[in-house]
């Protein structure tokens, strides 16, 4: 009720109807941009708004037939509040008949659509009867609406989004899902009540969402996916508002990645993983197939053992928030790094792949640098390592971490008890700076070395590192950092020798501390010692 009484408030003028729609005569927008509305049926009358081209609407009555733009149609008068409430009245009004049409308007790309609708309108929603047709997408709302979309091309998929609120492994009811917008989206608010209409509204990008379950699907360029109930609080207004958002238009938040640009803004990226065994050979139009697998978390047990997922999209922001798509055709996940520590730092996109059981497998890492230009994010592949860890068979580890001109990559491997690769490989930086070449090796793991830092200096651990409260061996230990973790220089502790290594305790933070979220200089500072930092 909450979530619905805060929506009322703020789409007040879309959810306040209560008209019967058989009153009156359902018709959209066609005016490219965009359609004005005014207090009376005259080009000269108040202009009182403006509807989005796509827009829906429900026409009261007709008036004078009139010639404009060399279109002979009538003035008709539109409801868009509930007459008898008075602080609606001035949003009804008259429009021009010649920019109306009884058929609903393709909308094209969305997301050219959202960003017209917005310089033109400063508004965030508009009137529609349901999520607004769009090129290659086809919307199945219940089990009838799916059937009958056999006969309809754009209902081929190849390949199906997760549902991102599935049951726990207790087999217990669809938990909540956290979520994250991937672009500016729709989201749709069925009419509530006596409402004649629905809302569509505008959700920014990188706008974190809570979904509650899904319900119905929609299919886009050959991918299938949920279409969920979700809510978020407005930061501006306060408001919780809810509705229905597409699956295509959201990510988990683990599918998500941020790092720190340096200098107070931050890179994202937005991964998209789709499950390439459920298709439409498979499952057809069975929605409640569908439903079935996506509902049950041994799918996504088994997606992740056998190599069941891939990447539809890629998203890339930049500290501006300019978008750029990342083409890589991967099973794998994805994620960035930005070294900061590095003398020349670039952005790089990792790839982690994972094949094999239950038991263990092969792990793989690729990175590729990453340079945006034209417009475009180039990748090259700078390095990559794998290794094998298993229950009761080969196992071992392998990391890598960046230095001041390049990167060192550790490889240790043991079966039956005995070693069989214990590695540094040396990748150095060349004048090019998005592009490494391997350059030597070493025997052994990598050994920290007596060095002293300098405020705000960026460092990579070179190997697990303990955090401690205070700066001493018999402090408290309340964590450890993984190998190659970036932190910064916060403040110098005394000097100490340790391991024959002598180097300042450092206070140090985290730049990278989450999936999503990103803290530089904000994370609670922890003691390290200074000489297993690079």
């Amino acid at each position: 009720m909450k979530k619905i009484i805060a929506a009322l408030i703020l789409l007040c003028a879309s959810c306040a109807l209560a008209f019967s729609q058989g009153e009156y005569e359902v018709m959209y927008v066609t005016a490219s941009d965009g359609l004005r509305v005014r207090s009376e049926p005259s080009l000269g009358a108040k202009k009182i708004d403006t509807l989005a081209f796509g827009e829906y609407v429900l026409v009261a009555k007709k008036g004078e037939v009139v010639t404009i733009d060399g279109i002979t149609a009538p003035w008709v008068k539109i409801v868009v509040g509930d007459e008898s409430e008075e602080s609606y009245r001035d949003k009804n009004g008259w429009v021009f008949g010649g920019y109306l049409s009884k058929n609903e308007q393709n909308l094209g790309n969305a997301g050219e659509f959202i960003k017209s609708y917005l310089k033109r309108s400063k508004k965030y929603f508009f009137h529609s009867p349901y999520f607004p047709s769009e090129r290659g997408t086809v919307y199945l709302r219940n089990e009838g609406d799916w059937e009958n979309a056999g006969n309809k091309k754009d209902a081929r998929y190849t390949c199906s989004l997760g549902n991102l609120c599935q049951g726990d492994n207790s087999g217990s009811l669809p938990k909540r899902g956290e979520a994250v917008t991937i672009r500016d989206c729709m989201y749709y608010m069925p009419p509530l009540a006596a409402s004649l209409v629905g809302v569509i509204g505008i959700i920014p990008a990188g706008t974190e969402i809570q979904i509650v379950h899904h319900g119905e699907y929609g299919i886009k360029d050959g991918t299938l996916f949920p279409i969920y109930s979700f809510e978020y609080k407005d930061k501006k207004t306060g408001y919780v508002i809810g509705g229905d958002v597409r699956g295509i238009d959201i990510i988990s938040k683990s599918d998500a990645s941020s790092v720190s640009d340096g200098n107070g803004g931050k890179y994202t990226l937005y991964s998209q993983r789709a499950l390439k065994g459920i298709t439409f050979a498979e499952y057809g139009f069975s929605k409640s197939k569908v439903d079935e697998v996506l509902d049950g978390y041994m799918t996504y047990e088994m997606a992740g053992l056998k190599n069941g997922w891939k990447i539809v999209e890629s998203l890339l922001y930049d500290e501006q928030g300019r978008c750029y798509k990342i083409n890589l055709d991967t099973s794998g996940w994805l994620s960035l790094q930005h070294p900061l520590n590095m003398k020349n730092p670039v952005l790089f996109l990792q790839k982690y792949l994972f094949s094999g059981g239950q038991g263990g497998g092969a792990i793989a890492h690729v990175l590729y640098t990453v340079e945006v230009s034209g417009g475009k994010a180039n990748l090259r592949k700078a390095f990559s390592y794998e290794y094998l860890s298993t229950d009761g068979g080969p196992d071992g580890i392998a990391y890598h971490y960046f230095t001041r001109d390049g990167a060192v990559v550790y490889i240790y491997q043991e079966e039956c008890g005995q070693v069989t690769e214990n590695t540094q490989l040396i990748y150095m930086q060349q004048n090019n700076p998005y592009s490494f070449t391997r350059k030597g090796e070493k025997r052994g793991e990598p050994q920290g070395k007596s060095q002293s830092f300098t405020l705000k200096q960026y460092a990579n651990t070179i190997c697990r590192l303990k955090m401690r409260r205070t700066p001493s061996l018999s402090a408290e230990k309340f964590g450890t950092l993984d190998a190659g973790t970036l932190v910064k220089i916060m403040e110098i502790g005394d000097k100490a020798t340790i391991d024959g290594i002598t180097s300042n305790w450092v206070l140090i933070n985290p730049v990278h501390t989450g999936v999503f979220n990103i803290d530089d200089g904000v994370a609670a500072a922890v003691w390290v010692f200074g000489g297993y930092l690079e």
